[in-house]
């Protein structure tokens, strides 16, 4: 079957489905039989799907930054304002307006970092290569400060231990000396692994802690990297909306990336040509699964 537009006689547009099927003469084809039908409205009602979907991811970006973000970030500026406007003592008064300036710099980085982030183009997240994954992940588990989006450093608490796992009885899972090279930029898959194991950290009690697991199988030349934690989890509409930007689980607000971490680790994954999917349950925990190309 086939799918095509033609120009109709009005001067509009008309989208046609066309099914063809063979009579056969044994061993000859005697004939083909052609069916046409008119998808026109079928067609405009996928786009009008497509384009209230648009409008409501949209929709919910503007809200989450809003209500979330910005109102995290201006509470504080603006009950600090106040304070100057009382405050008798000089040093207080610069004390107070250096923490203005470092709640009005972390939102202008988390805006300026969305803009990057969004709609990415070729090069803009470093030159697609092959990358030495191993060499990557020996750095991101060896419990050394990770570094966010905003190059600032986010330090592993000691009870959260992060650890590659290699669990030969699962199909397709490969040890640590079988990790292949993958195909990207280095730059932009450490950014989809560091925000990941980020969001795995926060998920965790610091009094607490627990286990990091990273896990990898390999698909035809695909590559899937398994992060996985048994910390707080998600509930169901969080973890529909975790990937949205600006959009935060409620109760993690550790590193103050304005709920952008998951969305920019989505971003990088794509923008390698590869995906991030994720699986939560509330008090249970999460995986995050990250897919990268094998390279050649």
């Amino acid at each position: 079957n086939a799918q095509y537009r033609h120009r109709h006689k009005s001067g509009g547009w008309v989208y046609l489905e066309a099914y063809g099927s063979n009579q056969i003469n044994n061993p000859y084809i005697n004939s083909v039989v052609l069916n046409v039908r008119d998808i026109t409205e079928r067609k405009q009602a996928e786009e009008a799907l497509r384009e209230a979907a648009v409008f409501e991811t949209l929709t919910s970006v503007l809200e989450n930054f809003i209500s979330d973000s910005l109102g995290n970030l201006l509470t504080p500026i603006y009950g600090r304002i106040e304070l100057c406007e009382i405050e008798d003592n000089i040093d207080q008064m610069k004390k107070n307006l250096g923490n203005i300036k470092e709640g009005i710099t972390d939102l202008i980085s988390g805006i300026n970092a969305y803009r990057k982030f969004y709609k990415p183009m070729d090069g803009s997240l470093g030159e697609i290569g092959s990358v030495d994954l191993r060499s990557l992940l020996s750095l991101l588990l060896s419990g050394k400060p990770l570094r966010t989006y905003r190059e600032k450093e986010f330090p592993i608490d000691p009870s959260v231990k992060l650890r590659f796992v290699f669990d030969p009885k699962q199909e397709g899972t490969i040890s640590w000396e079988e990790l292949p090279s993958v195909s990207g930029s280095k730059a932009s898959i450490l950014t989809a692994l560091q925000e990941t194991l980020i969001n795995a950290v926060e998920s965790y009690d610091s009094t607490e802690g627990g286990d990091i697991l990273v896990s990898a199988k390999k698909e035809d030349q695909n590559l899937i990297l398994e992060i996985s934690d048994k910390g707080r989890g998600m509930k169901d509409d969080e973890r529909e909306k975790s990937q949205f930007p600006f959009y935060k689980v409620l109760g993690i607000k550790k590193s103050a990336r304005l709920g952008l971490g998951a969305y920019i680790a989505f971003v990088s994954a794509k923008y390698n040509g590869g995906d991030l999917q994720i699986e939560s349950k509330e008090g249970i925990g999460t995986t995050a699964s990250i897919l990268l190309k094998v390279s050649d």
